[in-house]
């Protein structure tokens, strides 16, 4: 209506107009806005919302760990807010315990009539607006390793505190202060899934765990959300002979080895199968040969 950029009356005032709006965009770091004053009355007011790239995808053996209070959360909405009846239900069976596949059954045996693909697109969405992170379940039989970003967050005083505290689950009486954050960044350093499984490492720390007061599930699930840690899956392989049908093999060993193709992670398939990791174990030694492949 004004004709602000075709008058040429209004020359004069677009220069510092349009450096105004690069200032702000420039200065407020992660804050893209800007409210700048153009004639009169008049200004331009805008926010740049950076798109969210999707989610990664997550299997039914992976651990949704929720990144804020989730049933505070909702106890804060109004009652006349129409919140999801499907999220209402699935919120507090999320307590970072639970596989993708548990809440799975859950949701089932709750009678709510939740399919797998409402409960992929519940927990998608926590994903996507930073209410929820996803890890692979945490089991005594994991192998972790430490990824580059280990070096450099430590030096980070913030960030160490909050990993202290985290892996020791928000106990105000801890231990705390220097001493105990070179600790605990030493216990990091100290993870090596090519030479031991987290039992092997539980055992081998359990003083150093025991005086710092660090939970086991704490301190890992801090790692892996945080890039410090990456679990070594382990990935088995039957020959397609072995994976074919025999008379004499139950339906449950079968469909086992039918997921023995190198495509599927242990931890899936005790999943999918809804086994513990030494029932598959006991499994595939009884019908090898299978080769397992870490990566």
């Amino acid at each position: 209506e004004m004709q602000f950029l075709s008058d040429k009356k209004f020359a004069d005032n677009l220069r510092p107009v349009l450096k105004g709006i690069r200032q702000q965009l420039n200065e407020r770091e992660g804050c893209y806005q800007c409210n700048v004053d153009v004639v009169g009355r008049d200004s331009i007011c805008f926010r740049v919302v950076l798109p969210k790239k999707p989610p990664p995808p997550f299997t039914l053996g992976d651990v949704p760990v929720p990144l804020v209070p989730l049933e505070e959360l909702l106890e804060e909405q109004p009652s006349d807010h129409d919140f999801d009846l499907l999220l209402r239900q699935l919120i507090p069976h999320v307590d970072g315990a639970t596989s993708v596949g548990e809440l799975k059954e859950i949701m089932r045996d709750d009678g709510g009539g939740a399919t797998e693909a409402n409960l992929r697109t519940c927990l998608r969405h926590l994903v996507h607006f930073g209410l929820v992170g996803m890890v692979g379940k945490i089991q005594l039989s994991n192998r972790y390793r430490l990824t580059k970003a280990f070096h450099d967050v430590f030096d980070s005083v913030s960030f160490a505190d909050r990993a202290l505290r985290y892996s020791q689950g928000g106990k105000a009486s801890a231990p705390s202060g220097p001493t105990a954050r070179r600790r605990l960044q030493r216990l990091y350093a100290a993870v090596d899934g090519r030479r031991q499984n987290l039992q092997d490492f539980t055992v081998e720390h359990a003083k150093e765990l025991r005086v710092l007061e660090v939970q086991i599930r704490n301190f890992v699930t801090f790692g892996v959300l945080h890039g410090l840690l990456r679990q070594l899956h382990e990935y088995p392989v039957a020959s397609p002979a072995t994976r074919q049908p025999h008379p004499r093999r139950s339906p449950g060993d079968q469909r086992v080895l039918e997921l023995c193709d190198g495509q599927h992670t242990m931890d899936h398939i005790c999943a999918v199968t809804n086994s513990t990791y030494a029932e598959i174990w006991s499994i595939l030694q009884a019908n090898g040969p299978v080769f397992v492949i870490p990566k």
